[in-house]
């Protein structure tokens, strides 16, 4: 009988494609008391034909390829930047994609019983594209999406796939060979807490405001800054937004200091400089240190306070896509090194956070509610508030060191 993953959990990324692949449909993916999935064999349906154990791209060989140019980016076409975590890269390829005829796929907060749930989606009009824009912070589903692809790919439709790495890794092991009419973009990504914690937030936010969610931005330009994020929600048949800072919703702060990930994200493989995808996408965290010539107050072209785009791309095909489909972009040129500097996980997995071991505990024996008390009772006002004075100094210092204005 296989085994997909020796039931070390570190080594299952709960991307799915075994499933997908089985010709038996004899894998389901089951969740666990943190919500995360894994993989399950029927013993009865499983023929031992062994597709799944070479699908699993985590468990296979990973070599990466290095970038071929690296770029700081910023999308010229305003209102699709407004609706971007950062410097709106990939909505700009996207929507010049889309006027093509292409299709593309990435991750939506799609309704599920009554709240938001995250599942990849296709999008093939600018009209839907804004469901698929922005960062998310969780674990998106893909059930169907690679033989959905797949199936595309055969009619001869021009595809654009954004995930996360291993999602990228998954799905050109579920096709199996190289498709000329197929782009792949992987994101530089910390790690992603599970689908159910996140559902779980969303239903004890509901309760405690007794509102109906209708969309959540965890990065927002329209509630200001870098990171404040905005809520959308419906109470009383009336609709609100509500901007607020990371430290006020809990998730969203613990998604941060890297409490709740995935086990195998802190062993992740594709945490490094080589990449999975034709293209990666990221915030390019620091770029007034490492570039102040690019800086409007430095007579430059980017506005660091709305958000910045890193662009690597990482093989020709990705190159030839940027050329035709990045018009709207405002490109400067950079280097990896630079952008490695402030974006960890290009070197790196990320670190468990000092409180994760009791958050996941609490959450698997009493709930999610439980871990926000425990959140706003421990993670003081005061404490955030020394937080954020400590970046600001470590800001002053870096931009003494390298003679700046931060």
């Amino acid at each position: 009988m296989l085994e997909l993953f020796s039931k070390d959990i570190r080594k299952c990324c709960g991307c799915g494609a075994c499933k997908d692949i089985c010709p038996k449909q004899a894998i389901s993916m089951k969740e666990g008391k943190l919500g995360f999935s894994y993989p399950v064999v029927d013993t009865e349906k499983c023929i031992d034909c062994g597709l799944c154990i070479k699908t699993c791209a985590y468990q296979n060989e990973f070599e990466g390829m290095s970038s071929l140019q690296v770029f700081a980016a910023v999308n010229g076409e305003q209102n699709l930047f407004n609706l971007s975590a950062s410097g709106g890269a990939f909505s700009a390829i996207a929507a010049s994609f889309i006027r093509s005829g292409g299709l593309v796929y990435g991750c939506a907060l799609t309704k599920k019983e009554n709240s938001l749930y995250p599942r990849h989606i296709k999008v093939d009009n600018l009209d839907d594209l804004y469901r698929i824009q922005g960062s998310k912070y969780v674990q998106s589903d893909m059930e169907n999406i690679y033989l959905e692809i797949y199936k595309e790919l055969l009619k001869g439709e021009k595809v654009l796939f954004s995930g996360t790495p291993c999602q990228v890794a998954a799905l050109k092991k579920f096709i199996r060979k190289e498709y000329s009419n197929l782009v792949t973009v992987d994101l530089i990504c910390h790690g992603v807490p599970s689908r159910k914690m996140f559902c779980d937030f969303l239903d004890n936010y509901t309760k405690n405001h007794r509102c109906e969610i209708i969309d959540i931005r965890f990065r927002s330009k329209e509630a200001g800054g870098t990171c404040r994020a905005c809520i959308e929600y419906k109470k009383n048949r009336k609709v609100h937004k509500r901007y607020v800072e990371p430290w006020q919703i809990p998730y969203y702060q613990m998604f941060l200091s890297s409490e709740i990930y995935r086990e195998s994200c802190y062993e992740c493989k594709y945490a490094r400089a080589e990449r999975e995808g034709d293209i990666t996408l990221g915030d390019y965290w620091g770029i007034e240190v490492v570039h102040p010539e690019y800086m409007i107050e430095n007579n430059g072209s980017f506005d660091g306070s709305r958000g910045i785009s890193a662009v690597l791309v990482n093989t020709e095909k990705g190159n030839n896509f940027i050329q035709e489909y990045g018009q709207q972009l405002v490109l400067e040129k950079s280097e990896i090194e630079k952008v490695a500097k402030f974006n960890k996980q290009l070197s790196g997995p990320s670190k468990k956070g000092k409180n994760r071991e009791y958050i996941l505990n609490t959450y698997a024996q009493s709930g999610y509610a439980d871990v926000e008390k425990w959140f706003k009772k421990t993670v003081s006002k005061k404490g955030i508030v020394k937080y954020y004075l400590k970046i600001f100094l470590i800001k002053i210092r870096l931009g003494k060191l390298f003679g700046v204005k931060l």
